[in-house]
């Protein structure tokens, strides 16, 4: 047992005599700020960005700098850097590895440090805990150490982050404890404590593997349905209505953000180290990773029936948000549609109303005015008030519906080529 009073660092975190220091102020990382701060914590955030600084500190209340030394003062750390895959499709501990030597020189006895950061089974005690301990300290005897992996969905406001259910996985029972009184101080949701970092992290991996998983189920479908010329959003439709057993996903142009396309990956590096690695997993990144150009050769079909070439034509894509009405671009399935479309000879006329850093056009008129063919990757609001008649008049030949979020009717009646996904 830890020779520290934990009951005595649990007593500090319930009366908020405790500094958070947060390092890395991205999407995950300032919520976690945003957390703290409202759970009558003082929080400091931490980020190597002065943009990203300068941002932050005009919206948000808790203190945030580039300046590692005001991490000095704190007693609890949570570490929200980004943990991105290499070229390789190989986890990327870079970023990690600096946050933990940032915090070794802040860290004094019975301080927590807890890690958010998406990584594999293992890497806690495997690689953190030795970083960390560069400080001169051990991991459970003088300063505490636990996982507790950021679920987030952007967009969803059914479910904001501090109505999340979270686990916790701690380097020994103390740890996991005193992780545990601190989030449910700046949560209103139910904390479960596991047995060690390697099952927190493991869960984390098998929550967003079991959607690529699945997504990857859908999009076989619908390719598979499209040759059969049944309509897959029918057959979601009927099979929703079973209440037990099934559980409705969607297909669409591939996966985006920045845990569902990578989080597999993470487990399969472990998996693989140990043995031969899961085929289903590694076939299940394939398909998904494969519908951007699944779509591009679903749009030229549809130019073909419409007596049109791709080459050369003009195509407006609507939509570089990996997600409806979120402006995050990260790992978007739009890139790759846009590459592939470049590879064809398309001219490309880009608009996303939330990043107007990628768009090359500013309405959707001046979009798809001249366009042959027209995409809507991301179905923003603003986007399902297209109207087809309006598309006719501008000389529109095919509508590319990528996430199926029209009435494919509306625009047969007005002559236009139809292309859904799974959805002929």
């Amino acid at each position: 047992m830890a020779d520290l009073s934990y009951t005595k660092a649990i007593d500090k975190i319930k009366q908020h005599k405790t500094v958070v220091g947060v390092v890395g102020l991205g999407r995950v990382g300032e919520q976690v700020a945003m957390l703290a701060t409202s759970g009558m914590f003082e929080s400091v955030g931490l980020d190597t960005s002065a943009e990203r600084i300068k941002h932050v500190r005009k919206i948000k209340s808790f203190e945030a700098t580039t300046n590692q030394k005001k991490l000095r003062r704190c007693s609890i750390f949570v570490i929200c850097v980004q943990t991105p895959l290499d070229s390789q499709n190989k986890p990327d501990y870079n970023f990690l590895i600096d946050a933990c030597k940032t915090i070794s020189n802040c860290l004094k006895k019975e301080d927590l440090v807890v890690v958010e950061s998406t990584v594999g089974p293992g890497t806690t005690e495997g690689l953190i805990a030795p970083l960390l301990e560069e400080s001169g300290l051990k991991a459970g005897k003088d300063f505490w150490l636990a996982f507790c992996p950021e679920r987030l969905d952007l967009g969803n406001k059914r479910w904001k982050v501090e109505q999340i259910p979270r686990v916790i996985g701690g380097i020994n029972k103390e740890s996991g404890l005193i992780a545990k009184a601190f989030y449910q101080e700046i949560l209103d949701a139910e904390v479960t404590l596991l047995g060690s970092p390697a099952l927190a992290e493991a869960a984390k991996l098998i929550e967003n593997t079991f959607r690529d998983l699945n997504i990857a189920f859908v999009n076989e479908l619908a390719m598979c349905f499209d040759k059969l010329k049944i309509d897959l959003s029918e057959v979601i439709k009927g099979a929703s209505t079973k209440p037990f057993g099934y559980m409705p996903f969607f297909p669409g142009p591939g996966v985006g953000g920045d845990c569902i396309p990578v989080n597999p990956y993470y487990l399969l590096e472990k998996i693989e180290e140990a043995g031969p690695g899961p085929k289903l997993l590694r076939y299940a990144r394939e398909i998904n990773e494969s519908m951007p150009s699944y779509l591009v050769e679903r749009l030229k079909d549809g130019l073909k029936n419409a007596g049109e070439s791709l080459e050369g034509a003009e195509i407006a894509l609507l939509g570089i948000a990996y997600k409806a009405n979120t402006n995050d671009p990260s790992n978007s399935p739009s890139f790759k549609i846009i590459s592939r479309l470049e590879e064809e000879g398309a001219r490309l006329k880009i608009f996303d109303p939330l990043i107007p850093a990628y768009s090359n056009k500013n309405s959707i008129e001046d979009v798809v005015e001249g366009a042959k063919g027209v995409i809507v990757a991301t179905p923003h609001e603003e986007f399902l008030k297209i109207s087809p008649k309006d598309l006719r008049s501008k000389g529109v030949k095919v509508f590319v519906d990528a996430r199926n979020a029209y009435n494919k009717d509306a625009f047969k009646r007005e002559g236009i080529v139809y292309v859904g996904i799974g959805r002929s």
